[in-house]
C-alpha cells in the first residue's frame, strides 16, 4: 500500500496539482495579496499604500522612479515588518489531508528593505534590496500514538515557506516644466521550499518523505512618469513590465521501511517558468491645505496573462485582470517634544484589492493607520494594515505592521 502511494505521488502529482481549486492560496501564491507590486515602507503603507508621487525614501526607485531627483541629496532607509494572513486551504490543508475546524494562520516578521539614493543636480538614483513576496503557510501536522507494542503509531506533517527577493536600481531626471521620467532594473530571486512526511512506526512501519525545493531568478524593468504643474498638486504614472520568473525545481521523493532493507529513492528535476503579468498604474495627490493631503492611485495587474509550468506541466490558472483602488489622508502636523519641534503626520487609507483567482472569486478590503515622527536627519514611521476577505466564504483576515527608519542629508 506505501509502495503504491509512493508510485501515485511521483506520477500524479503534477495533474493532481492542476486539478485541485483552492482559491486564493494556489502553492505559488504570495502570502497575503497576489497585488504585492509596488513595494511600500510605512509612511506609504498608513496612506492606503499611495506611493505614485511622494518623494519619502529610496523605495521610490521601485513605486515610481520619477521621484528620485526630488529626495534630498542622500537619504537611507531600512524597514522591519510583521505580517499574518488566515488560510482556509492550502496545499493539503483544507484539501483532503489536514481537515480543519477554521481558517489557520501563518506570521512572520524580520528586516523586508534596506536601500540608499543620492541626488546629483537634475537626477537621482537609488539601490534597493527587498522581500516583495513570502510563500510562508501555516504549518500542519497530525499524530497517534502506539497503542501497545505490537501496533503501530502514525504521524503526518507538512510546512512551506519561501520569500522573493528583488535587487532595484532606478535612476530619475527632471526634464522641466514639472516632469521628471525615471527608470528602474530589477534583478529577482527568491526560494521556496515544501516539505511532507508521512511515517508508521511498529510493525511493518515506513517513513515517506516528499521535498521539493525551486529556486528563483528572473530580471524586469519598471518606469514612471511624474507631472508637478503646480505645488499643491501631482499627477504620475508607473508601469512594470511583465516578465518570466525562471524556476530550478527540484524534488527528492522516498521511502524508507525502518524495520528492512527498502530504501527507494525518485528524484527529479525541473527548469519551469511563471508568466508575471503587467502592471500600470495612475495617480495623484493634491494638498486640499497646507497640512492636509489626499492621494487617490488605481493600479491594473494583467493576471489573465499570468502562465505556469511546474515540473514541465502546464497548471490551470484562470485568472482575471484586477484593478486596485487606493485612497490616502496625510496630516502635517508640528508638537514640542524635549525642547524639540518634531514633525507627526497622522495617516490613514482604504484599500480595494481585488484578487486574480476566479474559482471563487475573492476581495480584500484593507484599512490602513500610520504616524511618524521627524526632526533633524532622521525620520520614524510606523503603520498597520487591517485587512478582511469577500466572496471565499472564508471570511480571511489579513494584518501588517511595519516600521521604518530613514535617514537624510
Amino acid at each position: 500500500m506505501a509502495l503504491g502511494l509512493l508510485a501515485a505521488l511521483a506520477a500524479g502529482a503534477g495533474r493532481a496539482a492542476a486539478q485541485t481549486r483552492i482559491g486564493q492560496y494556489e502553492d505559488e501564491a504570495p502570502l497575503r495579496t497576489w497585488n504585492a507590486a509596488p513595494f511600500t515602507l510605512a509612511s506609504a503603507l498608513g496612506r492606503g499604500g499611495t506611493s505614485f508621487t511622494f518623494a519619502s525614501d529610496p523605495s521610490a526607485g521601485d513605486s515610481n522612479p520619477a521621484l528620485l531627483p526630488l529626495l534630498p541629496r542622500f537619504s537611507a532607509a531600512v524597514q522591519g515588518f510583521y505580517e499574518a494572513a488566515s488560510v482556509a486551504k492550502a496545499g493539503p490543508i483544507g484539501t483532503g489531508v489536514f481537515l480543519t475546524n477554521g481558517n489557520l494562520s501563518a506570521s512572520q516578521a524580520g528586516i523586508d528593505f534596506l536601500g540608499v539614493a543620492v541626488r546629483a543636480g537634475r537626477w537621482g538614483f537609488a539601490v534597493g534590496v527587498r522581500q516583495e513576496e513570502s510563500y510562508l503557510r501555516p504549518g500542519a501536522a497530525y499524530e497517534e500514538s502506539a497503542a501497545s507494542a505490537s501496533a503501530n503509531g502514525y504521524a503526518i506533517a507538512w510546512s512551506q515557506t519561501g520569500s522573493l527577493r528583488i535587487v532595484n536600481a532606478a535612476f530619475g531626471v527632471i526634464l522641466g516644466r514639472g516632469l521628471s521620467l525615471g527608470l528602474g532594473v530589477n534583478l529577482v530571486t527568491g526560494s521556496l521550499r515544501r516539505s511532507l512526511v508521512e511515517q508508521v512506526t511498529g510493525p511493518g512501519g515506513y517513513r515517506i518523505s516528499d521535498l521539493v525545493t525551486q529556486d528563483f531568478g528572473g530580471l524586469y524593468l519598471n518606469g514612471g512618469l511624474l507631472w508637478a504643474p503646480s505645488s499643491r498638486f501631482r499627477a504620475a504614472a508607473v508601469i512594470r513590465t511583465p516578465y518570466d520568473r525562471k524556476s530550478s525545481a527540484r524534488s527528492a521523493l522516498d521511502y524508507q521501511a525502518p524495520d528492512g532493507n527498502t530504501d527507494i529513492s525518485i528524484a527529479a528535476s525541473s527548469q519551469d517558468i511563471a508568466r508575471q503579468p503587467l502592471m500600470v498604474g495612475v495617480g495623484g495627490s493634491t494638498d486640499l491645505t497646507a497640512s492636509l493631503t489626499l492621494a487617490l492611485e488605481a493600479s491594473y495587474f494583467r493576471w489573465s496573462a499570468y502562465a505556469l509550468e511546474y515540473f514541465g506541466e502546464a497548471q490551470d490558472r484562470p485568472f482575471r485582470d484586477v484593478v486596485r483602488l487606493s485612497a490616502g489622508l496625510e496630516w502635517k502636523q508640528t508638537i514640542p517634544l524635549f525642547g524639540t519641534a518634531f514633525d507627526m503626520p497622522t495617516r490613514i487609507g482604504l484599500i480595494y484589492d481585488p484578487q486574480p483567482t476566479t474559482d471563487p472569486s475573492s476581495v480584500y478590503g484593507d484599512l490602513t493607520i500610520g504616524t511618524g515622527l521627524a526632526a533633524g536627519r532622521f525620520r520614524l514611521d510606523l503603520a498597520t494594515l487591517f485587512g478582511r476577505e469577500w466572496g471565499s466564504g472564508n471570511a480571511l483576515v489579513t494584518r501588517k505592521i511595519a516600521l521604518s527608519l530613514v535617514f537624510q542629508l
